[in-house]
């Protein structure tokens, strides 16, 4: 199993999970739309705070591992390990494509889809996708058993937003920056998981 199916599974359980505990709350939420440049309209919705927090649950940060340090004659973390320095720095770049994904998955849905943009469950894009997917190193078994969550999240990535996450007129930077706003996530806090955000 690939790392980017790893974390794509990891946040669509955790965004299960936190579906479950809002439906019982449902109360209103204030809404606006963006276009993005494909003409597609978002519906933007404010996530729910309990969705980072499962999220940060279900992907932990790597421990260092720990030495005997005889200066000290005690058991200290070494965060000089080089393991454990590339451990994190893959952790970082997970979790903020993790944090992207479920942003996206609470904090957007589809209003309008222009005539010329595949639909999330046309076959055209279905078939795109698998291409897609088993050059990333998805199995044919992984592809298979995508749900609706998933191949939403992939077609808002890869057909609905086109071109970089950076840049300041990116659709994914704008959608996201949309989603932060309503979210009450702060435009630093944007800007730095984007920065670690993976192509």
């Amino acid at each position: 199993m690939t790392d980017e199916s790893n974390v794509t599974k990891k946040v669509v359980e955790s965004a299960r999970l936190t579906e479950s505990r809002e439906e019982s709350k449902k109360k209103p939420r204030e809404e606006k739309s963006i276009t993005v440049s494909t003409g597609v309209v978002f519906r933007i919705k404010e996530v729910p705070q309990i969705a980072y927090v499962d999220l940060r649950n279900s992907l932990p940060e790597p421990a260092p591992p720990v030495f005997y340090n005889p200066e000290n004659d005690r058991e200290e973390p070494n965060e000089n390990d080089p393991r454990y320095i590339t451990a994190k720095a893959n952790w970082e770049i997970a979790m903020s494509t993790a944090v992207m994904n479920i942003s996206i998955l609470f904090g957007s849905e589809i209003e309008q889809i222009p005539d010329g943009v595949l639909t999330p469950d046309s076959e055209n894009f279905k078939e795109t996708l698998g291409l897609l997917l088993r050059s990333m190193g998805w199995t044919k078994n992984e592809i298979k058993e995508i749900g609706k969550l998933e191949r939403y999240l992939f077609w808002v990535k890869y057909e609905a937003c086109k071109g970089s996450i950076r840049g300041e007129n990116s659709d994914l930077n704008n959608l996201f920056s949309a989603i932060g706003n309503a979210s009450g996530v702060t435009e630093e806090d944007v800007a730095e998981t984007i920065e670690k955000f993976r192509d």
